[in-house]
């Protein structure tokens, strides 16, 4: 797969293979970040036990099942913000009281972290979060790259406009000129502001993928439809 523009289904690809009974999954993301979405395409339906909405509303105990995906388990955490050490802890906690599990079907098995794509560099959550060793692996997910690459685009658009107005260039030829100039500085940035400072953590994740086109993937061509 492509590491930038991928689609939801493409971060299942390790789940198909899966042997355990259930697959239990803890996904991390501030309200905002797309994981009711993530959910509902890879689950195959639209997610009605969806994840919290607000701050202090979660349990991240309440195990969230799909009717089209009865092997598929969900916890959810709204994650943690600097300096909350309750937070951080309660997160803490659970991944090791499920790794410790003696059932497979108990234990958990990925963490997916989720994150937007944006002008924020990394924060101080996720620096306190990627500092901790843990036995279960995470993935990364930074969703809305899509959005990322037409900002960046619409930047290029703007200092085009702004340029000599006697370097005429057919309008088709300029636009896709500067989508793939977006594209390349998007990846560039993204390269730089995310994934070589989250790589350098002391327990940085196994994975990253910048996620695009969420709207676009269709719940049937979730590969976890195979579990």
């Amino acid at each position: 797969m492509s590491e930038y523009n991928s689609k939801i289904e493409d971060i299942v690809d390790d789940i198909s293979s899966a042997e355990e009974d259930r697959f239990r999954l803890l996904i991390i993301g501030k309200t905002g970040c797309g994981k009711t979405t993530i959910l509902s395409k890879v689950c195959g339906e639209e997610v009605a036990d969806k994840p919290s909405e607000c701050r202090g509303v979660h349990d991240i105990h309440r195990e969230m099942s799909f009717k089209d995906n009865r092997l598929f388990l969900v916890h959810d955490s709204e994650g943690f913000e600097a300096g909350r050490k309750h937070e951080f802890n309660v997160v803490q906690k659970f991944i090791e009281s499920r790794s410790r599990k003696e059932k497979l079907n108990e234990r958990l098995h990925a963490i997916w972290y989720c994150l937007v794509t944006s002008s924020r560099a990394i924060q101080q959550a996720e620096k306190m979060f990627f500092s901790v060793p843990r036995d279960v692996p995470v993935v990364a997910i930074f969703t809305k790259f899509d959005i990322f690459v037409q900002d960046q685009y619409a930047r290029l658009l703007q200092s085009a406009g702004e340029a000599d107005e006697d370097d005429m260039e057919d309008e088709d030829d300029m636009e896709e000129r500067l989508m793939a100039e977006a594209q390349t500085r998007a990846i560039a940035t993204f390269e730089e502001r995310y994934k070589s400072v989250l790589m350098q953590m002391p327990h940085p994740p196994k994975a990253i993928v910048a996620v695009s086109g969420v709207h676009e993937s269709t719940p049937k061509t979730s590969r976890l439809a195979e579990l």
